[in-house]
């Protein structure tokens, strides 16, 4: 999607191929997937993305839109060397949904506009939505602190005890935000 044009085009698929650097399994199991989902489709040998769930442009702010910092979202792929990586990378995509559009933590309100009303999830929580095993919640602490974007954390944890499962999760906003450039945008990116 960082590839996207403004008409949703990508790339062509044999580009596309390359540059996802997957073997031949993981490749077929993503491509089936963009397309069963509806998220990617091929018109001739072009890849093209749904603009109903991706476009490039400008954006009204006061809707729910994610953005996406294409730069940082390439540095943050192109640093996973392996299949193990991948996975780990999953768990930063997985957390967009969540994440407060003014504050970028990772929370039960997303929509909520003022600090105070942000409900954060914890790593306990995080995991059970997601899916992953809660008993093994400081491994995936542990695998999302080795996760850097140009030298930096792409999550970070607020932390009130030494219960890994306690902790809340908070996104880079230099890899995606939903707000306005504000005092709040600023404060919660000076933790980065």
């Amino acid at each position: 999607a960082t590839f996207c044009n403004r008409d949703g085009s990508i790339m062509d698929l044999p580009s596309l191929k390359q540059k996802m650097h997957l073997n031949k399994n993981r490749w077929s199991e993503f491509w089936n997937e963009m397309l069963s989902n509806n998220i990617l489709y091929q018109n001739g040998s072009m890849v093209y993305i749904n603009q109903d769930i991706f476009l490039n442009g400008k954006i009204d702010t006061d809707k729910n839109y994610t953005r996406l910092f294409c730069e940082y979202v390439r540095a943050l792929y192109e640093g996973c060397g392996s299949a193990n990586e991948h996975k780990q990378l999953s768990y930063i995509f997985k957390m967009i949904p969540f994440v407060n559009r003014r504050t970028n933590i990772v929370c039960k309100n997303q929509a909520g506009q003022n600090e105070g009303d942000v409900a954060p999830m914890c790593i306990a929580e995080f995991c059970d939505t997601i899916g992953y095993n809660k008993t093994h919640a400081r491994r995936l602490v542990k695998d999302l602190l080795k996760i850097r974007i140009n030298g930096e954390l792409a999550v970070g944890f607020f932390v009130s005890d030494l219960d890994e499962k306690t902790w809340m999760l908070v996104l880079n906003p230099k890899l995606c935000f939903g707000g306005k450039y504000d005092e709040m945008f600023e404060k919660y990116r000076g933790l980065f």
